[in-house]
């Protein structure tokens, strides 16, 4: 997945997909509609089609969930039934802004109106000792699964230590630990890219180096 509607040009076509309406802008239009276009364009699978709604809005957007709830209920909905997507919520950080603005929003769905999974990112604090993020981090996504009683999408966690060892150990024991439990459907480990995103998270967490080669780090979660 990435964090728009399009599929990027350099995926290969036979890799499977999962686009992101990010923002409100992309509920409609021609990022709607190519996103639209390109899930029928799937490589064959057994698997249902995924699409993401919303990255972090009560951050990045200064979405209500009030309005989040009405473009999921006008936009998402139809579009699962119409094209048997399953749909991952919003993705909030893990604070109590967060939580908070997650709790409102599920608050306005319907039994028959909730998503098939629950987006949910983690980043642990740069300056707290690896073995206490670990135990955050589980906490914190099993009070998700416990609050609302539906399986996890990770689409983004990372540790943002700049000790190497912390960072290897943090994801390493996340991944297993996830691999484990059954209400995780899918993670993703922040970033498989070139060049660090910006400063917050650790070089070390890096999963590609700067040729686009696989880290140490990125050939074990690849399993390779």
């Amino acid at each position: 997945m990435n964090w728009e509607t399009w599929r990027p040009t350099e995926l290969p076509s036979n890799l499977y997909f999962q686009p992101m309406v990010r923002t409100p802008a992309q509920a409609s239009g021609d990022a709607w509609n190519q996103m639209v276009a390109n899930i029928g364009a799937q490589p064959n699978t057994s698997k249902k089609p995924i699409v993401h709604f919303y990255n972090e809005p009560e951050r990045q957007s200064g979405l209500s969930a009030k309005q989040a709830a009405d473009t999921w209920k006008s936009k998402m909905l139809p579009l699962r039934k119409s094209k048997g997507v399953e749909l991952v919520g919003p993705a909030v950080a893990s604070d109590s802004a967060g939580a908070a603005w997650l709790k409102a929003f599920m608050g306005y769905l319907g039994a028959d109106e909730k998503p098939d999974y629950v987006g949910c990112h983690f980043y642990t604090n740069q300056n707290s000792a690896v073995n206490t993020e670990i135990e955050a981090a589980k906490n914190h996504l099993a009070s998700v699964i416990f609050a609302y009683g539906l399986p996890i999408v990770v689409s983004e966690i990372a540790s943002t230590s700049r000790n190497s060892n912390d960072v290897v150990k943090f994801t390493k024991t996340m991944a297993e630990w996830m691999d484990q439990q059954d209400y995780v459907k899918m993670y993703g480990f922040f970033g498989v890219s070139r060049q660090p995103t910006d400063s917050f998270v650790s070089p070390a967490a890096q999963l590609l180096d700067s040729s686009g080669s696989w880290t140490s780090l990125g050939k074990y979660l690849g399993g390779w």
